[in-house]
């Protein structure tokens, strides 16, 4: 105990707990942010529940309501209802808001075009009625997908990483960036 009545030495292991302390705290807070802006993209920006993620399962939904409905018109195996079908389970499969965004993408062009397909084709009344409200929903869940409150949240946290302190904590204590859905 003799070495801690050196005061050089002593303050030499004040300044190193301290820095510690810092490091400790500093990557505690960002993990903490980082995990609140996360779950933007599965909660929604109020916490409802109603999140990015919530919408993609939404564009799923009713993309396969519109396979249900071709079905009733096209052969089982047709081109157009299995891309959609193949596009929903790489949507359903995404784990990363880039892929997720990609993946949105492609169903939504592989729904579009049996979409099209169908209203081409001569549907009975009910089904005409049927294909009309299910695009109507498709376009509303691509208009929330489009207004998420994930990415402004993102690229804020993005921000204070990018800034003095976080920009020297962030990468000693493992806080990476998040990606933007999109």
């Amino acid at each position: 105990m003799e070495i801690l009545r050196n005061k050089p030495v002593a303050l030499l292991l004040c300044l190193l707990m301290i820095a510690c302390s810092c490091l400790v705290g500093a990557g505690t807070s960002l993990r903490q942010l980082r995990r609140q802006t996360e779950d933007v993209f599965l909660l929604g920006g109020d916490g409802s529940g109603i999140g990015i993620s919530h919408d993609l399962r939404e564009l799923a939904a009713q993309s396969y309501n519109l396979v249900v409905l071709a079905r009733n018109y096209m052969p089982e195996n047709d081109e157009a209802i299995l891309a959609v079908l193949d596009r929903r389970v790489k949507l359903l499969d995404a784990t990363t808001p880039k892929e997720s965004f990609r993946a949105a993408q492609e169903l939504t062009t592989a729904a579009r075009l049996l979409a099209a397909t169908l209203e081409a084709m001569d549907l009975n009344q009910q089904d005409r009625t049927l294909l009309q409200k299910t695009l109507v929903n498709l376009a509303n869940t691509l208009g929330l997908l489009d207004a998420n409150d994930y990415n402004p949240a993102a690229a804020r946290f993005n921000r204070v990483l990018s800034e003095f302190p976080s920009n020297i904590f962030g990468p000693l204590t493992g806080v990476r960036p998040l990606e933007l859905y999109e």
